[in-house]
C-alpha cells in the first residue's frame, strides 16, 4: 500500500512540476513577444540602424554609445552588430571583439575573477551571487543592454517596457568585491529604463541575437557527447567538429533568447563534454 501512495505522490510531483514548467514557458513567451515588438516598432522608423549593420559599416570613432549608471561598463561602436563578410556567400563569422555577427560560447562567461572564476566560466545566468557573474558581465549581456539603449529611445517602446513590473527587468549587480571578499566599490543606483532588460518566468535576462545567431552545446544522440551547434531563426546547424553552418538566408533574421529554467544558454563549466543545457532554452521565433 505505501508502494502504491509512493508512486502516486511522484506522479503528482512530477506532474504539478509539468504544469509549472508549462507556465513558465508561456510567461516567457510573453515577454519575448514584448522583446520583438519592441524591435518591430523601432525597425518599422529606423529599420537596423545603429543594431545590426554592414561588414564594413562601422564607425570609425571610438565608442560612440556609452551607457548610463548603473552600466556604465557598456561603451560600444554602432552597430551593435555586423553580418558576416559577404554574408549571402559564406558561412564566416565575424567574431573577436565588438561589433560581432553572431553569439559565440565565450560570450555566455562573465570576467572569471578569481573570487568566482567557477562559477564565472560556467553560464549561469541566475547566478546573483556575484558582479562578474554571467548575469552581468557576459558579453551577450552587456550588448543586449546596447541594443535596448537603442530601442528605449523610441517613446512608443519606453512606454511599453515602463509598464512591465521593476521584478521583471534585470535589477542592479551587487557591490563589486576584490578576491578575499572586501567590497571595494559603492553600492551601485538602482537600473534605470534607458537599458532596461526583461527577465524571463525564472528570473533570468533575456538576450538579443543578431541574425547570424547563437552557439549552444547540445547533446547529439542519448549518450554523454555533445557537438556545438548555431541556433538562427532559419533552423539549427552543426558548427562543430565539421562546419555544415550555411551562409545567412532571408529566413536568418534577429531574435530574442531566454536560457530556460536552469539559467543556462549553454554549459561551459567542463569543456570536452559538458553538460546539455541548451535544450530548454526558448527562443522568440518558436511557435511563429
Amino acid at each position: 500500500m505505501i508502494g502504491i501512495i509512493l508512486v502516486l505522490i511522484a506522479i503528482v510531483v512530477a506532474g504539478i512540476r509539468h504544469v509549472s514548467q508549462q507556465a513558465g514557458r508561456h510567461a516567457t513567451e510573453a515577454q519575448l513577444k514584448v522583446c520583438e515588438g519592441m524591435l518591430a516598432e523601432y525597425k518599422a522608423v529606423n529599420g537596423y540602424k545603429n543594431i545590426i549593420g554592414a561588414f564594413d559599416s562601422v564607425v570609425k570613432s571610438p565608442f560612440p554609445i556609452q551607457l548610463p549608471r548603473p552600466w556604465i561598463t557598456g561603451q560600444y561602436a554602432t552597430p551593435m552588430f555586423v553580418l558576416p563578410p559577404d554574408y549571402n556567400k559564406s558561412w564566416e563569422e565575424t567574431r573577436g571583439e565588438q561589433p560581432q555577427s553572431a553569439l559565440a560560447l565565450a560570450d555566455f562567461k562573465g570576467s572569471g575573477s578569481v573570487a568566482s572564476a567557477y562559477r564565472a566560466a560556467g553560464g549561469d545566468f541566475g547566478d546573483a551571487t556575484d558582479f562578474n557573474n554571467p548575469r552581468w558581465v557576459s558579453n551577450a549581456i552587456r550588448w543586449t543592454q546596447g541594443v535596448m539603449f537603442i530601442l528605449l529611445k523610441d517613446p512608443k517602446n519606453r512606454d511599453l517596457i515602463s509598464k512591465i513590473p521593476p521584478e521583471q527587468i534585470l535589477e542592479t549587480p551587487p557591490p563589486y568585491k576584490d578576491t578575499d571578499g572586501k567590497v571595494i566599490s559603492a553600492d551601485q543606483p538602482r537600473y534605470t529604463i534607458d537599458a532596461a532588460v526583461p527577465l524571463d518566468a525564472w528570473g533570468n535576462p533575456i538576450i538579443f541575437v543578431p541574425p547570424g545567431g547563437m552557439h549552444v552545446l547540445l547533446k547529439v544522440d542519448s549518450g554523454t557527447d555533445v557537438k556545438e551547434y548555431v541556433v538562427r531563426t532559419s533552423g539549427t546547424y552543426q558548427y562543430a567538429p565539421t562546419n555544415q553552418v550555411p551562409p545567412l538566408g532571408p529566413n536568418d533574421r534577429p531574435f530574442f533568447a531566454s536560457p530556460g529554467p536552469d539559467g543556462y544558454f549553454a554549459d561551459l563549466t567542463k569543456p570536452g563534454k559538458p553538460a546539455d543545457r541548451s535544450s530548454d532554452n526558448v527562443y522568440s521565433f518558436m511557435g511563429q
